[in-house]
């Protein structure tokens, strides 16, 4: 007879409750710890500066931010007290640009405002690109980046004369588009609902006048631009406000025509070279000293307010049209092709402008660019001819050895001042992702100098 098997009892039977008791202790002590853990990481978070996120873009010469349509902008309070002004009728305005400093202001590349912060107190004037045409012609407003309000309280500190800039720069084909002036010209309508658009945005917002840079190289609509001019000078004037306009060079009688009614004008005297053209010199001394002598024989001194240039044109060999950089963008590059003579700056002595040349594989670059020492030439022959007024494009593309001379204090006297190169407000990014590591900073640089007999 065999003996019967006892009944099966479960894997994890405990009749003495010591197993749970031991599992609870230890489910505890790992859960403190987890606690404990959790706790110090939070704590090592809080701990560390919090550092606000630069939201700086790569610096970008051509704009290509979509423009928001509509007069939705925020109205500031005026920049301070308005000299008093008396209209002299639209066929021969009074110059009003004898002594202005003027810095032309973009959204598009935040290193516009980090400059204009800095060199603020050197300005009298800002021209900031907040109007657009549309494509029908019409007023497109375009000042509601955080930028623009960060622009506005440095004028607003800084008691800058704000002059708006309104031109027919279009996103779409990165270019000035004539199709959508040529409507404007040719339509009294049109032309009218722009002058009170634009007389409207500035009285709201308490700006003293606008600037025209309506660009074309039909010469009928270069032509028709004096009559534009004329009638948003009859309009501005009646209200005791300003207009100005932006000519291109090449034609001096078009330009004195625009000039007539207006307070003052600001040519354009380079891109002789331009981004889709061939590579060159962007503004050969002679080419804009024998333009400006041609405007001064048409045009009052006290009328003209010289653009000056300072950015790079980066052309390589055996494509068409060339990268915009700006002074900064340019150094890099210099600086990171820097082997033999690749990536030396030289000075051409027949133009007066700065190049150098690199390789990128097996790739030729030239580099053309307007600099402080370009600028400083221009401007002191300029001032030598009664030319004091001048405007800079743009800020924030500029070789900030420019504001040795630049500011409305200026001394052409010590031109050994171009000789130190600091650079500072300008970052320029390698990769993508979210976190920031500073691989350098900024290094001085240094210019070699050499006088002729003109200073």
């Amino acid at each position: 007879m065999r003996a019967m098997n006892p009944e099966p009892r479960p894997v994890f039977f405990d009749p003495s409750q010591r197993r749970v008791v031991w599992v609870r202790r230890a489910l505890l002590l790992t859960s403190t710890a987890l606690l404990a853990l959790l706790a110090v990481f939070a704590a090592s978070i809080a701990a560390v500066p919090l550092v606000r996120r630069p939201g700086l873009q790569r610096p970008r010469f051509v704009p290509d931010n979509p423009r928001r349509a509509g007069n939705d902008h925020e109205p500031i309070h005026r920049l301070g007290p308005e000299k008093p002004f008396s209209p002299t009728g639209t066929q021969a305005a009074t110059g009003r640009g004898s002594g202005i400093v003027g810095g032309f202001f973009v959204n598009w590349d935040s290193a516009s405002v980090a400059s204009l912060k800095l060199h603020a107190a050197d300005l009298t004037h800002l021209f900031p690109g907040w109007l657009h045409l549309t494509k029908s012609g019409g007023l497109l407003v375009g000042d509601s980046d955080p930028t623009d309000d960060a622009a506005r309280k440095v004028a607003r500190e800084n008691r800058l004369r704000v002059i708006p800039l309104v031109n027919n720069y279009a996103d779409d084909i990165k270019d000035f588009d004539e199709a959508r002036l040529h409507k404007l010209l040719t339509s009294p309508e049109k032309r009218s609902a722009l002058i009170a658009g634009m007389l409207d945005y500035c009285a709201k917002n308490g700006y003293p006048g606008v600037l025209l840079d309506l660009e074309t190289e039909r010469e009928d609509d270069r032509a028709a631009l004096a009559g534009l001019a004329g009638e948003l000078a009859t309009a501005f004037h009646a209200h005791g406000k300003s207009v100005s306009a932006c000519t291109q060079a090449g034609d001096p009688e078009v330009a004195a025509q625009i000039a007539r009614p207006c307070d003052f004008i600001v040519p354009m005297l380079y891109d002789v070279h331009w981004a889709t053209g061939t590579a060159g010199p962007i503004a050969p001394e002679s080419w804009v000293l024998s333009q400006l002598d041609a405007l001064l024989k048409l045009v009052p001194k006290d009328k003209l307010v010289l653009a000056v240039g300072n950015y790079a044109y980066d052309w390589e060999r055996g494509k068409p049209g060339a990268q915009t950089l700006t002074f900064g963008e340019a150094m890099l590059t210099a600086k990171e092709s820097q082997d033999g003579n690749d990536g030396v700056v030289k000075w051409d002595a027949e133009s007066q402008n700065p190049f150098f040349t690199y390789e990128e594989g097996a790739t030729r670059h030239d580099v053309w660019m307007l600099d402080a020492a370009s600028a400083w030439n221009i401007a002191k022959a300029a001032a030598a001819r009664g030319v004091t007024g001048r405007a800079l494009w743009y800020l924030g593309s500029e070789d900030p050895t420019l504001w040795s001379f630049f500011g409305h204090a200026d001394d052409f006297a010590r031109p050994r001042d171009l000789g130190s190169v600091e650079y500072g407000f300008e970052i320029d990014f390698e990769g993508e992702g979210e976190l920031l590591e500073v691989a350098t900073l900024p290094q001085p640089g240094r210019r070699a100098l050499t006088l002729d007999a003109r200073g």
